[in-house]
């Protein structure tokens, strides 16, 4: 947090980053609310629920324009007054026939986060170029920080919006789209500053198939984890995966297991809030400790640390040791609050402006990628059998493990 102040370009692009964040949680709990509130409710909440996953699978091609966006400065500017136009034009399509107004909604939604996410992309060479490579560690963690608490106040003021205004989503609207113009209104304080990024010439990139691009952001990707952790790129990729899958899928799992096991002296809902509570609480509080132990280790360290912990989790809760389960829960969320910030500032460490986005998009695709799939397969395990879904999650867990062990010779004596 301390940079943010000591790095004015650097502060105003987190403040500018904090609006637009929480700006788009304001509207996603809202628009699943107005979902709710119509005919056949089960299918525009169901459809809803999709529509805020389609940005993901764009996410790549985003970044791509990103990095090949000459003026990155003047466009985020852009960016931001953009959607707040959106947004303003929600108050008028309300007005229109349920099925069309819904569509426009989610069209609306698709664009603002896919532009979010386009104007991540433009951030990110402005923060390579102005953050000393030593604070890069610290910018990820508090702009990791940024994220959820942007995330948890915009969903919890949106709702307070509309709670105060009756339901009436113009007005929530309209005032989701100020926060995106002072997104773009707060760039202007450092407009001088960063004047020469706009004046830099983008060289010249030629034309690639996808398929190419996509190898070449693999091998980026291979180079950067062989050659700076001593590690085999597959493994390590692998046991992430594996750690984003079992950690989406553990908020599915409680919600099944603490219906005929809550937490001691609680209920199911105070139960399920406490879960809630630690998952966030966790990385948000790493995020906050940006020079502590844990993040001076390699990403090695913090993967072997960070799977044996989750292991606990899952061998707990089999074993009836709920509480020490949630124990362990919060250290796992403590130690993954490091992992993110470790990649994003290893990409920027060794990557050109030029595919800096796209690399970090790519790597963000395939990591969210594992989330659903995890949820799916121990949801329907939970359905049918609690004991065998624990099994299977320590199992997994287990192997995580094993792959974030299986790392080069060189650097062995961080292990346990």
């Amino acid at each position: 947090m301390k940079l943010a102040f000591r790095n004015t370009i650097f502060g105003v692009l987190a403040l500018s980053r904090f609006f637009n964040s929480f700006g788009a949680a304001i509207f996603n709990l809202v628009f699943i609310i107005y979902a709710s509130t119509l005919p056949q409710a089960n299918y525009f909440v169901g459809i809803a629920n999709l529509i805020l996953l389609v940005p993901t699978f764009f996410t790549v091609f985003v970044g791509i324009v990103a990095d090949k966006t000459p003026k990155k400065f003047r466009n985020l500017i852009f960016c931001g007054f953009v959607q707040a136009i959106l947004f303003s034009s929600i108050a008028f399509l309300l007005h229109f026939p349920i099925l069309f107004a819904f569509s426009s909604l989610c069209l609306i939604n698709i664009i603002s986060d896919i532009i979010s996410d386009y104007a991540g992309g433009l951030r990110m060479p402005l923060q390579q170029r102005y953050v000393k490579q030593g604070d890069l560690m610290e910018a990820y963690s508090f702009s990791q920080f940024l994220t959820y608490a942007s995330s948890i106040l915009g969903q919890a003021f949106g709702l307070f919006l509309l709670t105060l205004a009756g339901n009436h989503y113009e007005l929530v609207a309209a005032i989701n789209a100020l926060f995106f113009l002072f997104s773009s209104l707060s760039l202007f304080f450092i407009k001088k500053d960063v004047s020469d990024i706009d004046r830099s010439a983008i060289s010249s990139v030629e034309k690639k198939s996808l398929i190419i691009t996509f190898k070449q952001l693999y091998q980026n990707l291979r180079l950067i984890f062989e050659q700076q952790e001593n590690s085999h790129f597959t493994a390590v990729m692998a046991s992430i995966l594996i750690i984003n899958g079992l950690g989406g899928a553990l908020g599915s799992i409680y919600n099944i297991f603490l219906l005929n096991n809550p937490f001691p002296f609680l209920t199911y809902s105070q139960s399920l809030f406490m879960v809630q509570l630690v998952l966030v609480l966790g990385v948000i509080i790493s995020s906050l400790l940006p020079n502590d132990y844990f993040s001076k280790k390699s990403l090695n360290f913090l993967l072997t640390t960070s799977t044996f912990s989750i292991f606990l989790v899952g061998l707990m809760n089999l074993f009836g040791f709920s509480l020490f389960g949630l124990v362990f829960l919060s250290f796992t969320m403590y130690i993954s609050g490091k992992i993110t910030p470790k990649i994003g500032s290893l990409l920027m460490s060794n990557l050109p402006e030029e595919v800096l986005a796209q690399t970090s998009n790519f790597i963000s695709l395939l990591f969210t990628m594992s989330v659903p799939l995890g949820v799916m397969i121990f949801s329907s395990l939970a359905i049918f059998n609690l004991s065998l879904t624990w099994i299977c999650f320590v199992l997994f867990a287990f192997l995580a493990f094993y792959l974030s062990k299986k790392q080069k010779r060189e650097n062995v004596s961080e292990s346990f």
